[in-house]
């Protein structure tokens, strides 16, 4: 198996990675380059990058950008990134809010009730405001440590995971892809996600501007306004669902008689 450098930006970043690539078995194959902050991969991207062979490099920021094509474009302007070589990838809104991509985990490591009552309300993990401060007021009274992490992953569903988090899943599947390993398919992860879900992560996967939708009284809607109204769970999400289904059914079935 082929050998991975990883640049991120901090310590957090390598830890919280590691984690994840131990799940899925691929730590070994794996290295980091831990910058200490985005202005320094840009330099190092600047003055001191090199290809080397044999060896595949992946560069992971933090990004605010809702939607995942959208948080690459921008970071590539962040970082004047132009090669399409090199490989750059999101956690949006930052690497921490990929710790609440599978909430049932969460909601079953706390005894509080309150906890559970708020971690019960969470939205998807690409909304949730100041993820980090978050998890640490939730899970370790506002501070850090070396293991603050490590209980997530003692029983994550990575499957549940990467049904809600569009950018986990974009960047996990190019890892895995790279490594020639199986990569996540929205057929195995469907069933272990809330329908409503998996319909507005399937939107955050587009431009936030693109065009995806217009009614019968002529409105258009774009990627984000839609996704939006399907995490809200409105009336217009819910009928957009309903089309869509319908649509790919009878398509499907079309196609089937031929």
């Amino acid at each position: 198996m082929k050998e991975l450098l990883i640049h991120v930006e901090g310590e957090d970043d390598k830890c919280i990675l590691s984690k994840f690539f131990s799940v899925l078995g691929i730590n070994n194959n794996i290295e980091y380059f831990v910058h200490n902050g985005k202005n320094n991969i840009r330099k190092y991207l600047k003055n001191s990058y090199r290809v080397q062979e044999n060896v595949s490099q992946f560069i992971l920021i933090d990004s605010d950008e809702y939607n995942v094509p959208d948080s690459q474009g921008t970071a590539r302007k962040q970082l004047g990134v132009e090669s399409e070589s090199i490989k750059v990838f999101c956690a949006v809104p930052c690497i921490e809010a990929w710790l609440f991509a599978d909430i049932k985990n969460l909601i079953n490591n706390v005894e509080d009730s309150e906890k559970k009552a708020q971690l019960e309300r969470f939205p998807l993990p690409e909304s949730i405001p100041y993820p980090k401060q978050t998890f640490f007021n939730l899970f370790n009274n506002g501070r850090r440590n070396n293991k603050s992490f490590d209980f997530v992953f003692n029983s994550i569903d990575i499957n549940q995971a990467v049904s809600r988090s569009p950018s986990l899943r974009v960047f996990l599947n190019s890892i895995l892809d790279d490594l020639d390993l199986e990569t996540f398919k929205y057929e195995k992860i469907l069933k272990n996600s809330i329908p409503r879900d998996v319909f507005a992560t399937l939107l955050q996967e587009l431009p936030k501007e693109k065009i995806v939708w217009k009614t019968l009284d002529g409105n258009t809607f774009n990627a984000l306004e839609l996704s939006k109204e399907i995490e809200n769970g409105t009336d217009l999400g819910k009928q957009y669902i309903s089309d869509l289904l319908r649509i790919a059914r009878d398509m499907l079935a079309r196609k089937a008689e031929k």
